[in-house]
């Protein structure tokens, strides 16, 4: 099976390693993604909405570099370390997503950082 890691100009350099998203037969997976900027700083500190926001504009970003798009998403997971974010992280992703809508799954955890509100994975069909 033929392989290949995306990391699109302007998104953000994992400082751990792995790939922010890797293309296999077809499918784009994405790995956790947090509210970073491209110098892996920090967006919207104690703003769910805005982690939620930035968050889904760079796995837009990397989606697109890898040939796929939020259209083509086919399952979400999302990360949320605190229950009462659940409402506004949901109405910020329903901006991002139209029908058909990906299956997706809400855990609550601890992510790494306690800063970050919220982190979401993807699979997604290549276009």
């Amino acid at each position: 099976m033929k392989h290949f890691a995306v990391q699109p100009k302007g998104h953000a350099v994992p400082v751990m390693p792995y790939s922010p998203a890797v293309v296999a037969d077809g499918v784009v997976y994405v790995a956790g993604l947090v509210s970073i900027d491209e110098e892996n700083r920090l967006v919207g500190a104690d703003d769910i909405g805005a982690q939620t926001r930035q968050l889904l504009t760079n796995m837009s970003r990397l989606l697109e570099a890898a040939g796929s798009s939020m259209r083509s998403v086919l399952k979400t997971t999302v990360y949320l370390p605190n229950r009462d974010h659940y409402v506004e992280m949901n109405a910020v992703y329903a901006e991002f997503f139209s029908d058909p809508l990906p299956a997706r799954a809400t855990l609550r955890v601890d992510l790494i950082n306690p800063k970050y509100l919220v982190e979401i994975d993807a699979y997604a069909l290549v276009e």
